[in-house]
C-alpha cells in the first residue's frame, strides 16, 4: 500500500510540473521529479538546502507570485546555483499532505529547509505575496548563515577531501543528467506528435486535393461528352428511360447499335448524376457489363435491351471506377 501511495504521490508531482510549464514556461528553477520525501531525503543525503514551494491555480494571489517570482530569470538563476527546488499544487494529495504537516500551509507558501543539528529544519519560510527582491533577499541572507552548519557536517562527513568533492560531483551531474535527459525525452517526443500531426494535416490535404482535381476533371468529361453525344434523327431507334438517384427521368432515342459504353456516358452527362454508378434494369433485374468491361463493347440489340427499358443508375458506395466513366477517358 505504502509504495503505490509513493508511485501515485510521485506522478502527481510529474504531472504537476507538467503543467506548471505548459501555462508559466521553461523559464523557472528546474524541478526536483519526485515526492517531497524523497527530495528531503536527497537533500539530507547530499547536503544542500532544499526549496519548497506550494502552489495554488485556484488562487490568483498564487498565480501572481509563480508568474513574478518562481519565473523571474533571476529567481531561476539563484535558485538552480543554490538549493534543490521542489514544488507542487496543494489540491492534489501529495501537495495537501505536504501543506497539514507544515501546519496548514497556504498557497503561496515558500520554505527553505537544511539539515541542522540532525534533521530538516525550516530556516526560512514566506506565505502570501512578496516581491522576487524580497524573497531572493531573505533566501540569500538564509544561505549565509546557515551555510556554515552544512560545511560542518561536510566536513565530519568527509572521509577525504578529494574523494568527497569528486563524488558530489559525480552525482551532481548524474542529477543534472537525468534531469536533462527527462527534457530532451519530452523534447523529442513533443516534436515527433508536432511531426505526425503535420504529416497528417499532409496527407489530409494531399486527399481534398485530389479528389477536387477528380471532381473537376469528371466536370470537364461531362462537358466534352455532352458535345460529342447527339441524339439520332434516324427511323428504327428504341428509346431508353434514365431514372437518376434522386428521381429525375431523363428519356433519350438510340440506334440498337449503340455500344453499352455510350449509355454509361451518356447517363454520366445526365443533369445531377452521381460520379460513380451501375446502369441496372429492374424487368428483368440484371445489372449491365461495367463500363470497362470487355462486355461494354457490346451493342443495346447485343444484350437485349428493347425499346422503353427503364434503366436506373445505382450509386455506388465506393469510388469504384469500374462501374462508371473511367477517369482514363479524361
Amino acid at each position: 500500500w505504502y509504495q503505490r501511495r509513493v508511485r501515485e504521490a510521485g506522478r502527481e508531482v510529474e504531472m504537476y510540473i507538467d503543467e506548471f510549464t505548459r501555462r508559466y514556461g521553461s523559464t523557472h528553477p528546474r524541478f526536483y521529479h519526485g515526492t517531497l520525501k524523497e527530495a528531503m531525503s536527497h537533500a539530507q543525503r547530499h547536503l544542500r538546502f532544499l526549496l519548497v514551494y506550494l502552489h495554488s491555480e485556484k488562487k490568483e494571489t498564487s498565480v501572481r507570485f509563480a508568474r513574478n517570482v518562481i519565473c523571474s530569470p533571476l529567481f531561476k538563476s539563484v535558485v538552480e546555483d543554490n538549493l534543490l527546488f521542489w514544488s507542487c499544487d496543494i489540491s492534489t494529495g501529495e501537495g495537501s499532505r505536504v501543506a497539514e504537516s507544515l501546519t496548514n500551509a497556504r498557497a503561496p507558501f515558500i520554505g527553505l529547509l537544511c539539515f541542522k543539528e540532525g534533521q530538516m529544519r525550516m530556516i526560512y519560510k514566506n506565505q502570501g505575496s512578496a516581491t522576487v527582491d524580497a524573497v531572493i533577499s531573505r533566501l540569500t541572507t538564509a544561505i549565509l548563515e546557515n551555510e556554515p552548519h552544512l560545511q560542518r557536517q561536510r566536513n565530519r562527513n568527509r572521509v577525504s577531501e578529494s574523494s568527497t568533492s569528486q563524488l558530489l560531483m559525480q552525482e551532481q551531474n548524474a542529477a543534472f543528467n537525468e534531469s536533462l535527459l527527462r527534457d530532451q525525452e519530452r523534447e523529442k517526443q513533443r516534436k515527433a506528435e508536432e511531426e505526425a500531426v503535420r504529416l497528417a494535416q499532409e496527407e489530409a490535404d494531399r486527399k481534398l486535393e485530389e479528389k477536387e482535381n477528380k471532381l473537376k476533371a469528371r466536370e470537364e468529361l461531362r462537358k466534352e461528352l455532352r458535345g460529342k453525344l447527339e441524339e439520332p434523327t434516324k427511323e428504327h431507334t428504341i428509346s431508353l428511360l434514365f431514372r437518376l438517384p434522386n428521381g429525375s427521368r431523363v428519356a433519350r432515342a438510340f440506334l440498337p447499335e449503340v455500344r453499352v459504353k455510350e449509355l454509361y456516358e451518356f447517363a454520366f452527362t445526365c443533369e445531377d448524376a452521381p460520379n460513380f454508378f451501375t446502369l441496372i434494369t429492374n424487368f428483368p433485374k440484371r445489372i449491365l457489363p461495367a463500363y470497362d468491361a470487355p462486355d461494354a463493347l457490346l451493342s443495346c440489340r447485343d444484350i437485349g435491351l428493347e425499346n422503353s427499358t427503364t434503366l436506373f443508375l445505382q450509386e455506388d458506395d465506393s469510388e469504384s471506377e469500374s462501374s462508371s466513366v473511367s477517369e482514363a477517358e479524361v
